[in-house]
């Protein structure tokens, strides 16, 4: 089997075209892919060249990645995700997890991921929501969020008084406060929904005065 470089040439995007044609006697066969240029200068390739199959299968690698690079950073114009988030997007679009996991620490290093600021952001929205401490821990874990980054984000909101804020929902949500045990329970049992802790909860009522 000849596997040989037929045709390659640079992209505005910064890759490089290339077309690889495949003689198994009879048969031929063309192939086209796209890598960075660091990988086309990187494995020395030029028109012309003839390839080995392990240079092929190289070949192939760097082609995915490159794909892989592309389709993240497409992913990550629509919105801010986290490395662990941004992996499970591009294997459920067909990469492998060590091409999604490289492409993911890739774009991380380039400053295209920023998580602690991504993460505040989270933080910011869910509190204007009302929510309590253990509902945006349980947000931010369920967009990928490592626990150090959880911890850090969080210590710059150390000086929201949650409790208030318990209090304060209380008040938008019960317009007249509950007088029987039942309908007193049902409000705890929505407050603890809302992420806020029995502490924070039994604060927010004594301010509320019930």
């Amino acid at each position: 089997m000849k596997i040989q470089i037929v045709h390659a040439a640079a992209l505005k995007s910064g890759g490089v075209s290339i077309r690889v044609r495949i003689t198994n006697g009879e048969q031929k066969e063309s192939r086209s892919v796209v890598l960075s240029e660091l990988d086309w200068a990187r494995m020395a390739l030029k028109v012309g060249a003839e390839l080995g199959e392990e240079q092929y299968d190289e070949l192939e690698s760097a082609a995915e990645y490159y794909e892989a690079m592309r389709r993240g950073t497409e992913l990550l114009s629509y919105g801010a995700n986290s490395r662990a988030v941004l992996v499970t997007k591009l294997r459920r679009r067909g990469y492998d997890r060590e091409t999604a996991e490289r492409v993911a620490a890739q774009l991380y290093e380039r400053g295209y991921i920023n998580e602690s600021a991504d993460a505040e952001g989270i933080v910011r929205a869910c509190l204007s929501r009302g929510y309590g401490k253990k509902r945006i821990i349980m947000k931010l874990r369920e967009r990928g969020y490592e626990n150090a980054v959880i911890c850090e984000v969080l210590d710059s909101f150390e000086n929201v008084d949650f409790t208030a804020n318990c209090a304060e929902m209380i008040r938008k949500k019960y317009k007249k406060l509950p007088e029987e045990r039942a309908e007193l329970d049902k409000l705890i049992a929505a407050m603890v929904r809302y992420g806020y802790s029995y502490g924070e909860i039994k604060g927010a009522l004594e301010l509320c005065n019930i």
